[in-house]
């Protein structure tokens, strides 16, 4: 009986990690994140929002409503979103990611040459940290999230 139901358990555990593997997969995006940070200048076909945030920054998290408005509002008219998480957990990071569910391409910094185009293209000092790249390859830092939606529109 025991062994049964350790067999059980265990083909139970197994289904929930794949599972929970093939989640992560799914939101894993095409791009690398060192491609996008090292190409941040140069010219793209659209407006590019880049959110900064971790999982254990409240007020991160609490802006991830505002984010999906606008990134629902903006969908249609090629505005590409992407979330560079900077924890040093990667499981704090991956439970973040399946509570929030957030629709979006997810990045999580963890080589020493992100950090750096992150520290050269992106600067900034405290988390949530909102910018936006132009097609032209300019990036602006949005000082205000709630501005965001008259920012991106200003460049569409």
């Amino acid at each position: 009986m025991k062994r049964i139901f350790l067999a059980l358990t265990l083909t139970s555990l197994s289904i929930c990690m794949l599972t929970s593997f093939q989640t992560l997969q799914a939101q894993a995006p095409a791009e690398s994140l060192y491609d996008i940070l090292k190409n941040a200048k140069k010219p793209r076909p659209n407006l590019l929002v880049i959110d900064f945030w971790a999982s254990w920054c409240g007020p991160c998290r609490d802006s991830f409503h505002h984010l999906r408005e606008v990134e629902a509002a903006t969908r249609d008219q090629g505005v590409g979103f992407i979330s560079i998480s900077e924890d040093r957990s990667k499981l704090a990071w991956e439970k973040a990611l399946q509570e929030e569910q957030l629709p979006w391409p997810q990045y999580r910094l963890t080589e020493r040459r992100e950090i750096a185009l992150v520290q050269k293209n992106f600067p900034h000092k405290v988390i949530p940290t909102l910018y936006l790249v132009t097609p032209q390859g300019k990036i602006i830092k949005i000082k205000d999230r709630n501005l965001l939606q008259e920012e991106i529109n200003q460049h569409l």
